[in-house]
């Protein structure tokens, strides 16, 4: 696979949402679009010195502790984001 530089790449995609993650990616894959990912782990990146001073507050957690992403070149970034909008 051939890398893509930064300044050809297009972010179509980012959240929480695992499902909708590898539906996006199959559905590119489907139409022939490549695609990197980058998935980032949010547990290591809260806001550690806010939760000590105020606490939860009876708030519950988020139930997701990774954030993805998915980048096309953007040349495909019009038929990627078509993807994007068709996938629940």
């Amino acid at each position: 696979m051939t890398a893509v530089w930064i300044w050809d790449k297009k972010l179509i995609y980012s959240g929480p949402d695992k499902g909708r993650f590898f539906r996006i990616r199959k559905a590119l894959e489907k139409d022939g679009i490549k695609y990197e990912v980058a998935i980032q782990n949010l547990e290591y990146t809260k806001l550690l010195t806010l939760r000590l001073l105020v606490g939860n507050l009876g708030k519950e957690e988020p139930d997701y502790k990774y954030w993805f992403y998915i980048h096309v070149h953007k040349k495909d970034q019009e038929r990627a984001e078509y993807w994007v909008r068709r996938t629940p």
